[in-house]
């Protein structure tokens, strides 16, 4: 995954308004008047993946932004479309393509709203923002990073000026990291190649989205939760990755330092109490042996501080270590905020 999460993002408040002058002007004036523009700001957020970093460079965001003259109400859209930010003080507007509406703010000055969601429509095969109105619904499968924006109000007035409203986009969902070590040659060796890793009960696999104050509520029931792999973003099945072996067993803190990174999953938050928070699956496929499943290996967050991890995981990533030994397997997940967090480990014995 080109943009894998290394700070996992949780941001909360929208910005304040940014201005042309802080790194760029908005597109040319169209014949209806002053374009539309806003800044967009992810305090830390990729493509098919979680958004990693923040907004720069290479490290382009491109967002859904819904238009409204009612406030709070998208059901009637004034402009839709996407805006593609590559920082977070330029001003840029809509996008060409699959532009629906007016591309210039109403010219009696009224107020026009503003709102963001992510991902695109159609960035992920099939999938698109539904019901809009005053909500808006989109089901997850555990490899889309969704990120929404609260509105802004803006208008003709405040752009002639100069002043453009910024979209900061928060994380809505939990990123859990996966990497995998063996304490041991011998104990890499017995257990062979990692073939499925995946996340087993029932998720919350719906978002619907407040579109005025960003805020998500998650329903729905998925049986089980699939894992992805790290670099062709498909899930972890079937497949016949290497678990490499410690270079120093002394410590657990020892092992997890040659531990590689295997995949990765988005989930819905939960209210953690950093015992048996979540529950894993795992099969290996031992040198001419047959598969092994190994379930029902708990996963029990810990904080930066390695104390249990209690509260809401919205917005955080944990780093789950799975470690091989010789009679199990241990897992240990740790959060690191998508701003700062913790960890799990988990023995596979």
């Amino acid at each position: 995954m080109t943009r894998f999460l290394i700070s996992l993002l949780a941001v909360a408040a929208m910005a304040a308004g940014c201005s042309k002058n802080d790194g760029g002007d908005p597109a040319p004036e169209p014949a209806g008047g002053k374009p539309i523009a806003v800044c967009g700001k992810a305090l830390t957020v990729s493509s098919k993946a979680p958004f990693e970093g923040t907004i720069e460079g290479g490290n382009t965001l491109t967002a859904l932004v819904l238009g409204s003259q009612t406030t709070g109400d998208y059901t009637t859209t004034y402009c839709k479309g996407t805006m593609t930010f590559s920082d977070e003080s330029s001003t840029v507007g809509y996008d060409a393509n699959g532009f629906t509406g007016s591309k210039a703010y109403p010219a009696d000055g009224s107020s026009l709203y503003l709102t963001g969601l992510y991902p695109s429509d159609g960035l992920f095969s099939g999938q698109s923002w539904t019901a809009v109105g005053t909500t808006a619904v989109y089901t997850f499968t555990g490899v889309e990073d969704v990120m929404t924006a609260a509105q802004v109000t803006t208008n003709k007035t405040k752009a002639d000026a100069g002043t453009y409203e910024t979209l900061t986009f928060s994380h809505r969902l939990t990123l859990l990291e996966v990497q995998v070590v063996a304490e041991s040659e011998s104990a890499a060796n017995a257990w062979g190649k990692l073939q499925e890793v995946k996340l087993t009960g029932v998720f919350n696999n719906t978002a619907t989205v407040t579109l005025a104050t960003g805020a998500a509520a998650l329903s729905g029931a998925a049986d089980g939760w699939p894992v992805y792999d790290a670099t062709s973003n498909a899930a972890i099945t079937g497949a016949e990755i290497a678990i490499p072996a410690a270079e120093d067993n002394s410590t657990t803190d020892k092992i997890k330092e040659s531990a590689t990174k295997v995949g990765y999953t988005m989930v819905a938050p939960i209210t953690a109490d950093g015992t048996g928070d979540f529950t894993a699956s795992i099969t290996t496929l031992p040198d001419g042996g047959s598969a092994t499943t190994k379930a029902g290996i708990s996963i029990d967050l810990k904080n930066t501080s390695g104390d249990k991890f209690t509260g809401d995981t919205q917005g955080k990533k944990f780093v789950v270590t799975l470690i091989f030994r010789a009679k199990d397997i241990q897992a240990v997940g740790s959060v690191t905020d998508w701003v700062a967090g913790g960890s799990a480990d988990v023995d596979v014995d």
